[in-house]
């Protein structure tokens, strides 16, 4: 132990008289573990992090396609007919998100609703963390209204109180008792802060070219998503030569966790090629700084091998060097994947699904820390080993000169710098290329004057809202 304690001491002696060489290997490795870690934190949150859910696997969404095969919302008689003919699927629901301002918390607020239909929390297997759940007569018209809300909505806005008796929300010329509060780590749709009834709001709409909702479904166990698929499409075929004021042709089905994800799921994967050859740049970066620092020590281990020094003492103070440095750069690496991980949220928030789900993912900063470990212990070795080799004279003789460098050396330094260049190149073009589509698609014309002009979103009450 002593032993292992006096290399380290030397270790960091060693370095600190080596300030800039300490400062940029460290500052590389760091930045190479925090980019990676930071991207893929958001990828393993949003693309592979399972659906809080019970078997997620069985959840998804079901879409109308047009003749063109644009995705759309379904209307409510088009799901009523899914719903009676699906066979493939065990429960079925639709919801709709609309913003509402709400009273009767500790102030009037202005947030994110969503109306639900009686299946919904039956597909999902989510039961209320307080409270009861929303009852099949909730959802017949003319009854009094009940809402769900969030655990968050419930701490902010009803002060935590598990008391729920008596306490109301108003809006729109309702007034909802408040039934239940969600489990704090539900959140689906995303935002939304309180669930309405859709049957005490509206009526069943007629029309099968109204493209309101949103439709989620459990498939039968064993049941794959092809063959849910077939058989919806089947079913929407059938209902398009029935009807003649039904717009779509077709029926699709996907997975849930894919449906959220369609969107983002290219620009992340892009990210995170970018920064798996960021992090393999960054390796061979200090890959090549630590075989050009054993260049400049080569004297001082050839003078202490010939004064007795063993093989494995040498390699074990080079490696204790490169582990110092290593553990510095993570230490510093995983400070920036936490500033990292906050800094894309802010830059992507609306535009992330699942963000709730996106921290430091642990796995990835060990894999991230342990690439860089071994690529740094590994590159220890070389000075180590080189320095016990019997020629010492001629070591001795060349003075540390940095023309010293065998040739087996030199040659594992041009690959690294040939990896590093053909690494760069691939970042460079893809980064233009992106950046030359973005410029594009900023340049296009709207075909109206954007100077001077704002937009504006207004959120107006609905014809059936009491008055």
């Amino acid at each position: 132990m002593s032993s292992i304690l006096g290399d380290l001491r030397h270790a960091i002696r060693s370095l600190a008289k080596a300030p800039g060489f300490s400062l940029v290997t460290i500052f590389t490795l760091a930045l190479g573990i925090g980019g990676c870690t930071a991207i893929f934190s958001v990828v393993y949150g949003v693309l592979l992090q399972p659906l809080p859910f019970d078997r997620p696997d069985q959840l998804v969404m079901l879409r109308e396609l047009s003749d063109k095969g644009t995705p759309m919302n379904v209307p409510e008689q088009n799901f009523l007919d899914w719903q009676s003919g699906a066979q493939s699927i065990e429960s079925m629901a639709f919801y709709n998100m609309f913003e509402s301002a709400l009273a009767g918390g500790s102030e009037p607020v202005r947030t994110q609703a969503s109306m639900v239909s009686e299946e919904f929390f039956d597909v999902l297997r989510v039961k209320p963390f307080i409270g009861r759940p929303l009852l099949p007569e909730d959802h017949k018209q003319g009854a009094p209204p009940a809402v769900l809300v969030s655990y968050k909505f419930w701490q902010a806005s009803l002060g935590g109180d598990r008391d729920l008796t008596g306490k109301q929300l108003r809006s729109s010329g309702y007034s909802f008792a408040v039934a239940g509060v969600m489990p704090p780590s539900f959140g689906f749709p995303a935002q939304t802060d309180v669930w309405v009834p859709k049957g005490v709001l509206e009526p069943v709409n007629p029309s099968r070219s109204a493209h309101n909702w949103r439709v989620i479904a459990r498939l039968k166990p064993e049941v794959s998503v092809d063959r849910a698929r077939g058989e919806l499409s089947q079913i929407a075929k059938h209902i398009h030569g029935d009807f003649k004021d039904v717009t779509a042709v077709d029926a699709t089905v996907l997975p849930l966790q894919d449906a959220f994800t369609a969107r983002i799921r290219p620009a992340l994967l892009l990210l995170s090629g970018s920064v798996g050859l960021l992090l393999l740049i960054a390796c061979a970066n200090v890959m090549n700084m630590l075989l050009a620092r054993a260049t400049t020590q080569e004297r001082e281990f050839a003078v202490r091998a010939a004064l007795g020094a063993s093989r494995m003492r040498l390699v074990r103070q080079c490696v204790t060097e490169s582990l110092v440095l290593a553990l510095a750069g993570a230490v510093v690496g995983a400070l920036l994947a936490s500033w990292g991980v906050r800094a894309l949220l802010v830059l992507g928030q609306g535009q992330i699904p699942r963000s709730d789900n996106v921290h430091v993912n642990v796995a990835v900063l060990a894999f991230a820390l342990v690439l860089s470990i071994v690529t740094s212990v590994l590159m220890g070795f070389v000075p180590g080993w080189r320095a016990s080799r019997p020629a010492l004279a001629s070591v001795m003789n060349e003075g540390g000169r940095a023309s010293s460098s065998s040739g087996g050396q030199k040659y594992i330094r041009n690959g690294l710098v040939v990896s590093q260049v053909a690494l760069t190149l691939v970042l460079l073009l893809s980064a233009g290329l992106l950046a030359r589509s973005f410029g594009r698609v900023m340049a296009v014309e709207l075909g109206f004057q954007r100077e001077n002009r704002l937009g504006l979103d207004l959120s107006m009450p609905s014809p059936s809202d009491k008055q």
